[in-house]
């Protein structure tokens, strides 16, 4: 809070500057990461349900890999959201590797296999 005072109040105006997310060096993943992970349990428990089986890992199921964008095995999350490459790198809109991700817990605990698998 006290960062968004000095930053709007214009007491930062010679040190700071405000660059869109997306576009610089961090990448703040929460909100879209949020809706994804919750659309996506929400889907799965449902899924589950018609099957009569219980929904209490829905959290865990893998995300889809839309196989019109390829299906690669690399990605964690599936193309089809633009937010990572084929490798499954958060990427910034000019499809560069993100240089620092924040709040990529809000992806649930999909992306931790895909963080060990490659180091991070």
């Amino acid at each position: 809070a006290i960062h968004n005072y000095l930053f709007y109040s214009g007491k930062l105006n010679h040190i700071a500057a405000s660059v869109p997310n997306r576009y610089g060096l961090v990448n703040t993943v929460g909100a879209q990461a949020s809706l994804i992970f919750n659309s996506h349990v929400k889907a799965k428990k449902e899924l589950l349900a018609l099957y009569n089986q219980s929904a209490d890992k829905a959290h865990v199921v893998p995300y889809d890999l839309d196989t019109d964008f390829g299906g690669e095995s690399g990605n964690w999350l599936g193309l089809q959201y633009g937010m990572t490459d084929k490798e499954g790198y958060l990427v910034n809109y000019n499809g560069e590797r993100s240089f620092i991700v924040h709040q990529f817990d809000r992806f649930g605990l999909n992306i931790n296999q895909w963080r060990h698998r490659v180091h991070i």
